[in-house]
């Protein structure tokens, strides 16, 4: 074989299966969500529009931000913190919709006790039940939840800045805010521009969260949403003092205790109700500690519902998706860095195009194309929608994180007589570990969270995924809220305990990606 057919073959071999992913399962689901614009369909419920949130991006920046500067310190259980903080991002929309419900709830919320108990207010308040408090309300959990996505991006910035900047600006006399202004502000600017621009385009499109709180809106219900959903397819200068060395010194500490607060008390609460026994979590008032813990939710969870089966679900339709992931975004990633060839750039920069679009774009030709395959409630319909949500961003990563492994490395295998295969399998892939990790955890999370493709597709409640199991214990008439949180908990520690071990790969990954 001359040299020229084998880097062609190489470039069709690494290339060619993200491509053909990419072509079914995004762009050409994409391609007739626009060519049915332009036709007469029923469309899903308008409802699912009500979403204007994109105004408050800069919201979760600032949050973010605050957030980021935080936690770039070491102090003792960085990483149990790192991983409370990040938590919220990684979570599936439909437990973070139940802890705001259960927080927010106007008959048992905790938050309705505490403003009634203060005086703030003679009554409770229905947040979900009315215009403006279901817009604050969805505004406040987009910022608990999507605040650590900015929190994450820019933490891992902030590690790749060279501490050599800070010690020329301290040379200089520069104090604190100064060295903010002049060296971390600017190296995060492109940063903050790209969580702008992504979450202004994601809040825009949401649509699972708020169906989740509002079930549509308050100015249209969605009662029986799946009959509905699928009727269309079926200043500091020097030293001032003692005082203020103590506050440059405890003062972050306080300020990231405040925020701890913030971000870890509907984690504390959710777990809370989880242990709380049946009989006392609706018997006011409500305890903010208690020692009379019960296992009886969780029992009841395990041997009285299906949560074993939508467990299993979940987690095959995960390591599916982290498996093909893996394979073609690491493929995909060194073709596009070891190979020059015709339209290279437009598939790069396309990937990431398609990565803008929301889930909900592409499920009607989704769910046509897989009705028409009988690939509806099947793991492998399901794995395969999941990819076209996390293949994009994954190739992204790998492209960028390969631009990192020097090629010299792969040159010097070449010339001790291994073949490019062998100098990718024993060179370039234990090089490019932690980006492979990062794909591998952003797989997971994007696949375990999933709820709309889940809700679309698997309509068999055999086959229902975590988040779709769930919402459906709040369509009973009676809601078990001890049961509910005690789901909710057992979803939530895999990705706590992903996170918690894995926390280093995933920045590292981020770091060479931003």
């Amino acid at each position: 074989m001359s040299a020229t057919t084998e880097r062609r073959a190489w470039i069709l071999g690494t290339t060619a299966p993200a491509l053909i992913f990419l072509l079914v399962i995004a762009y050409l689901p994409i391609a007739y969500a626009v060519m049915l614009s332009f036709f007469k369909k029923t469309a899903f419920n308008p409802a699912m529009k009500w979403v204007g949130l994109a105004n408050y991006r800069y919201i979760l920046e600032v949050w973010g931000l605050v957030s980021a500067l935080l936690l770039n310190r070491a102090f003792r259980g960085l990483n149990f913190v790192r991983s409370l903080f990040v938590l919220p991002y990684l979570l599936p929309s439909i437990v973070v919709a139940l802890i705001f419900q259960w927080l927010l709830s106007q008959e048992y919320g905790v938050v309705n006790q505490i403003l009634m108990q203060t005086g703030v207010v003679a009554r409770p308040i229905n947040f979900f039940g009315g215009l403006a408090t279901a817009m604050w309300a969805v505004i406040g959990m987009a910022g608990w939840q999507y605040g650590s996505f900015a929190t994450l991006l820019i933490l891992a910035r902030l590690q790749a800045i060279n501490p050599k900047l800070y010690e020329a600006a301290a040379v200089s006399g520069a104090g604190t805010l100064r060295a903010f202004w002049d060296v971390t502000l600017p190296n995060l600017r492109t940063t903050l521009i790209v969580i702008a621009l992504l979450r202004g385009i994601w809040m825009f499109n949401k649509f699972d969260s708020i169906w989740l709180v509002t079930h549509g809106g308050p100015l249209k219900g969605a009662a029986g949403g799946r009959r509905r959903l699928l009727q269309a397819v079926r200043p500091h200068e020097g030293d001032r003092g003692g005082a203020v060395s103590r506050l440059q010194l405890y003062g972050p500490f306080a300020l990231l205790l405040v925020v701890l607060v913030f971000v870890a008390f509907p984690f504390y609460w959710m777990v809370l109700t989880s242990f709380t026994p049946r009989e006392a979590l609706f018997r006011p008032p409500y305890r903010f500690f208690r020692l009379d813990f019960s296992l009886g939710n969780y029992r009841e969870l395990l041997f009285a519902t299906e949560f074993v089966r939508y467990f299993a679900n979940s987690l095959i339709a995960a390591v599916g998706a982290i498996v093909l992931n893996v394979v073609a975004a690491t493929l995909a990633g060194y073709g596009l860095t070891r190979f020059a060839f015709p339209c290279k750039k437009t598939f790069a920069f396309g990937t990431l195009f398609s990565y803008m679009f929301p889930p909900m774009l592409m499920a009607i030709p989704l769910y046509i194309l897989f009705s028409a395959l009988q690939m509806r409630n099947t793991y492998t319909g399901l794995i395969l929608a999941h990819m076209a949500i996390s293949l994009p961003l994954n190739i992204w990563l790998m492209w960028q994180y390969f631009q990192i492994v020097p090629q010299s490395l792969e040159e010097a295998a070449w010339v001790s007589g291994a073949s490019r295969l062998r100098a990718l399998r024993q060179v370039c892939l234990p090089s490019a570990r932690p980006g492979i990790l990062s794909v591998a955890i952003f797989s997971f999370a994007l696949s375990w969270n999933d709820f709309t493709f889940a809700f679309l597709l698997q309509t068999d409640r055999k086959m229902f995924t975590l988040p779709v199991g769930l919402a459906t214990f709040v369509e009973q008439t009676g809601v078990h809220w001890g049961m509910v949180m005690a789901a909710a908990v057992l979803v939530s520690v895999p990705t706590f305990l992903l996170v918690f071990f894995l926390q280093r790969y995933l920045l590292s990954g981020l770091r060479t990606a931003g």
